[in-house]
């Protein structure tokens, strides 16, 4: 499906993780580093099916799946000293989409947050970046009893914000977040696929924040006419 140019769009839900900053890169090192420490053997395909759920599920299935000793509570903690050391001082936004929220946030766009990350981290980057003043809501994974790919993360930013499924969209990059907005029926635009690799009527590829940008401009001329 094509982006719906003549929807009437209220709210913009941001992921963080591969969408808004990049930092997949550096969260792979971390899965990495953390398994090595044990003596377990990670894996690329191991790392891709993590990326969506929130922190606590990811220790909880790294632990069953390699056997880890240390409890979830102790694994959780390592796992965040990690994270603090080696992933919050080195995100960069993607280029493009702080321009972009601070046009939306002009145009009187409802803006969210909807992430797997821990608040924290991300409000702290937010800060820094001087954009946490400009999302109506910040909604993480330990907001949730059930983390992407399930919908609930998405439908609670959706109450938050005060609007409904098809008055908002989603900007996601892996497949369970990707699941999860859609899940929420909200439309979803999709960085890093290709036309045809994920076909569903909720769903379109963007290369960038820039053709995004270049989206909204066309929305907004066919909105406003």
């Amino acid at each position: 499906m094509g982006f719906p140019l003549g929807q009437s769009i209220r709210a913009l839900l941001f992921d963080f993780d591969g969408t808004l900053v990049s930092s997949m890169s550096d969260l792979k090192r971390i899965y990495f580093h953390f398994l090595e420490q044990f003596g377990k053997r990670p894996s690329d395909e191991e790392f891709a099916s993590l990326v969506g759920p929130p922190l606590n599920e990811v220790v909880k299935i790294l632990k069953q799946n390699h056997g880890l000793e240390p409890s979830v509570e102790e694994l959780l903690a390592n796992y965040k000293v990690l994270l603090q050391k080696h992933y919050s001082s080195s995100l960069t936004l993607f280029p493009g989409v702080k321009d972009f929220i601070h046009t939306m946030h002009k145009n009187n766009m409802k803006i969210a947050l909807v992430t797997s990350a821990n608040r924290p981290f991300v409000e702290h980057f937010l800060r820094e970046v001087s954009l946490l003043t400009l999302f109506d809501a910040v909604v993480c994974g330990e907001d949730v009893k059930r983390g992407k790919p399930y919908p609930d993360i998405y439908q609670l930013a959706l109450k938050r914000l005060s609007v409904q499924p098809e008055e908002a969209v989603a900007f996601e990059d892996a497949l369970m977040g990707i699941q999860a907005s859609i899940g929420a029926s909200i439309f979803t635009c999709m960085f890093g696929w290709n036309e045809g690799e994920f076909n569903h009527a909720l769903a379109h590829p963007v290369r960038d924040w820039f053709h995004v940008a270049d989206l909204f401009k066309i929305w907004h001329e066919k909105t406003r006419n």
